[in-house]
């Protein structure tokens, strides 16, 4: 009951992977390759994906994906389509198991590393990347309950993310129903207390209870149907921003920008000569500072000694040789 997550490329035994019964099969002609880029599937439910990274993944490059006919068992779920050209196809691109405990992903095609790099030259930061791969790791990690009250929550969520919960009612039957009210009471390690109820979608339930402060909540959810009631506990953590941690990488379009606001210039390394050239031909004016301080002789107690015994010690010659 392991998750796996399969990224199919040009050296992947196609039948020793149609073997393993992941739900996919793929008939490879002449094993060659396409390259179809993403095309979001709408009708996705295992979990959300913001509008913002929905428009993100439009843009992000193609992959080198094996050309032939797919087949997908319904147990999959496909997270994305692949798009050749302007031509929207029912060819999966990244699909995940639903059902059971022993959880599989399949990205069938590699480079999708050039989708991070794609996010950082568009937004100067891996957000979109990092959530998106996020959401497919949690959603392969977490084990499904088998109860017939279940809930869905992050282990940990940052300050400034939304913090999203899903809860599934069952019938005595084990089928999905949403005709019960769900609440959840929220407990903060300072005695905060929240209260919210599930909003009901497509007979599942979700609540997004915004961005919470940092510190370690407990939560109850309960329902009740048919005269019975469900609850079900647990714990997350909500953790602060750490700005300086949020990239660290160096932005030079913004160090450029300071320069150039402060009638300097940025040269990169493959420059360096020009610096050079630079620093000579420049007319910047050597700047002096002078900084004065003083002290109390009142401070020095050994000076202050040596001048009283040297005045005392003229005074006493002086009266001793008659000077007085």
């Amino acid at each position: 009951e392991i998750p796996v997550l399969h990224i199919i490329g040009s050296q992947t035994d196609i039948k020793f992977l149609n073997a393993l019964k992941t739900g996919q099969k793929i008939e490879n002609i002449n094993n060659s390759y396409n390259q179809p880029t993403a095309n979001v599937n709408e009708q996705f439910t295992l979990f959300t994906l913001s509008e913002s990274t929905k428009s993100w993944i439009k843009n992000t490059p193609p992959l080198t994906v094996p050309f032939g006919d797919y087949s997908v068992a319904p147990s999959l779920n496909t997270l994305l389509f692949q798009q050749i050209g302007n031509i929207k196809t029912q060819k999966p691109l990244i699909t995940l198991s639903g059902n059971g405990n022993k959880k599989t992903g399949i990205i069938n095609g590699t480079g999708i590393w050039k989708w991070r790099m794609q996010d950082y030259i568009d937004n100067n930061n891996h957000e979109h990347f990092n959530s998106f791969i996020s959401k497919i790791v949690q959603y392969l990690s977490i084990r499904k309950e088998k109860g017939r009250f279940r809930i869905e929550h992050n282990k940990t969520y940052l300050q400034s993310e939304q913090a999203v919960f899903y809860a599934e009612l069952y019938n005595k039957s084990y089928k999905l129903i949403n005709d019960s009210d769900v609440s959840i009471h929220l407990y903060k390690s300072d005695s905060i207390d929240y209260e919210f109820t599930f909003d009901k979608t497509d007979k599942k339930y979700r609540l997004d209870a915004g961005n919470l402060p940092e510190g370690i909540y407990s939560f109850v959810a309960t329902t009740k149907q048919g005269g019975k009631t469900f609850s079900k506990t647990g714990k997350f953590v909500v953790s602060a921003i750490r700005k300086e941690q949020l990239n660290t990488t160096a932005n030079h379009k913004l160090l450029k920008q300071l320069a150039e606001q402060n009638d300097g210039e940025m040269h990169r390394v493959n420059e360096i000569s020009k610096l050079k050239d630079l620093l000579l031909n420049t007319n910047a004016q050597p700047v002096v500072y002078n900084d004065k301080s003083y002290n109390l002789l009142l401070n020095n107690s050994w000076a202050l000694i040596l001048i009283i015994f040297t005045l005392s010690l003229e005074w006493f010659l002086r009266k001793y040789n008659g000077g007085y």
